[in-house]
């Protein structure tokens, strides 16, 4: 993950050196469209011996924004589904499930009524994550009617794109996403595990 980090961090750095170019402004009633990669890097803490973590999974990550105003857009963010493996605290895997996290923030763009090509943004907003597909592996679950609660948490999301030209740009972005999930084992509980994942995104941006 120290990899995917790096791209994103270094990504947000260009446009710091690329500084202030001509580009198209936002403006209110524009819609961006954003697609590439998503990657969910969770943090996982236990609450129980039982169930510890999460590994990491990259897929196609799209959002759309509207520009209520040239510095205040609406993001939604839409991903194909995440694959997640769950270990117990000693490193055994214990299950698996499939995951999305739809989620709406109010991104701010503090330089969206300037001309410049680079537009950091800062956002918030809540995510809803629905668990499907669980599964339990391993001597004491495999076979076992597995059971992830679904999630709602705050979002937050620190950004920049950078405008190559008036319609067409690239960008990415970092989220520090709330989401924490019971798990259940044939109706009994068998612990919480908080995911509370960084999620980073590299993506071509439209703007329409």
């Amino acid at each position: 993950m120290r990899t995917a980090r790096l791209f994103a961090l270094s990504a947000l750095s260009v446009g710091l050196l690329a500084g202030a170019q001509s580009a198209m402004a936002y403006e209110a009633g524009d819609f961006i469209i954003k697609g590439g990669s998503a990657t969910v890097d969770p943090q996982s803490k236990a609450t129980s011996a039982a169930a510890a973590s999460a590994d990491n999974d990259t897929q196609l990550g799209l959002s759309f924004t509207y520009m209520a105003t040239p510095r205040l857009g609406i993001e939604v963010l839409a991903a194909t589904p995440f694959d997640h493996d769950i270990q117990t605290a000693y490193g055994a895997d214990t299950a698996s499930t499939k995951h999305l996290p739809p989620t709406v923030t109010a991104n701010f763009y503090p330089m969206g009524e300037s001309n410049a090509a680079f537009q950091p943004f800062a956002g918030i907003g809540f995510n809803y994550t629905f668990f499907w597909d669980e599964e339990g592996h391993g001597d004491a679950l495999g076979g076992a009617d597995v059971d992830l609660d679904d999630s709602w948490g705050i979002a937050y999301q620190l950004g920049a794109d950078y405008m190559i030209s008036d319609n067409l740009g690239l960008g990415a972005s970092v989220y520090y996403v709330d989401i924490d999930t019971d798990l259940t084992v044939g109706g009994a509980d068998y612990g919480t595990v908080e995911l509370d994942p960084w999620v980073y995104r590299l993506n071509a941006v439209f703007k329409f």
